[in-house]
Order: structure tokens, then sequence, then C-alpha cells
């Protein structure tokens, strides 16, 4: 089985538990590591015992062996690698917020549909019944589109209440697939 090339944008302190649920899944080979710095990507690298470790997002983005990169960046710093993810073909997982205002959250979708690549977010409680039962309901066929019909609040806060009942219904670790608002 040829496996997943993945690499890790922003190796904090939720990295290990990213890179540990890759590895786990057997069909994904993490390929390389990106920090702030290459000081910093080269310490990371060696701990979590990965190859390849750039100081800089963009080249690891180039690399050809990376198919999906997972985003654990600090928030601000989201749709700048993001966009440089979808820009060059290559499929995002990010943590939330995938966005900082519905304008962001609008332009990051555009992209995913443009290059058709998947655009995820990191959610919680996949398993729940709760949410199984939404997702049947939804018939869900790849894309998950939730509209909120209160002509009292603004777009910008219909889709932060939608994002939010996204996190309380969907779990991390979901398969690749894009899911935006």
């Amino acid at each position: 089985m040829k496996k997943i090339g993945m690499g890790l944008i922003g190796p904090g302190f939720v990295a290990a538990h990213h890179l540990d649920a890759g590895r786990r899944r057997g069909d994904v080979d993490i390929v390389a590591i990106a920090s702030s710095s290459q000081q910093s990507a080269d310490k990371k690298a060696q701990a979590y015992k990965v190859d390849r470790a750039y100081g800089e997002y963009k080249a690891m983005i180039a690399d050809p062996d990376v198919q999906v990169i997972y985003n654990t960046t600090p928030n601000h710093l989201h749709l700048p690698v993001i966009m440089a993810a979808l820009e060059a073909g290559k499929h995002i997982i990010s943590e939330k917020p995938l966005a900082s205002n519905a304008d962001e959250g609008r332009r990051l979708r555009d992209t995913a549909v443009a290059t058709k690549v998947a655009h995820v977010v990191t959610f919680n409680y996949r398993g729940n019944p709760l949410v199984q039962q939404t997702m049947g309901t939804f018939g869900y066929d790849g894309v998950l589109s939730i509209e909120h019909e209160d002509s009292l609040l603004s777009p910008e806060e219909r889709l932060t209440r939608a994002a939010h009942f996204l996190n309380d219904i969907v779990l991390k670790e979901q398969p690749v697939a894009p899911w935006w608002i």
C-alpha cells in the first residue's frame, strides 16, 4: 500500500499527538516538519523521529513527497499557511479556527474548491451518537454547509455559530475529507 506523505507545520505542544495519530493510521508517512527556524525544526524533527526539517513552511509545502499538510500553527498564521498549501495543490488539515472571519473563510473555501484539494478542520465528538445521527440527516456527500436562517445575525455571527456547532459535534482525526463552512 502506498502511504500518504504528511508534513506538519508548527510542531509545538500539540504536534506529538497529531504525529502519533498519523502514524497509527498505517497509511501515513510523516515526511517532514516545518518550524519557525531551522534550529527549532531540526530539534523537533529529531525529537519526533522525522527525517526532514524545514525552517520555513513554504519550503516544506514545496516538497514533492508531502501530499498532506497538517497545520498546527498559532491562529494568526492559519490564513497564510492554509492559502500557501491550497495554492500549491496540497491537501490541508488545520487546527481550528480555519479563518478569523467570514471573508477569510470564503476565500479559503473558494481556493480549496478551485484547486480541488481537501481543506479539513479538526473537531471533537465524531463518535457521539448525536453526531452520527446528525451526519446521517445531512446525508454527508463530502461537503458540509451549515446555514443559520436568523436574519438578526450578521454573516460573521452566523459563521461563528455554525463553527461552534460543528466544534461541539465532530471528532479530531477524522478521515481526510473536505469540510467547509
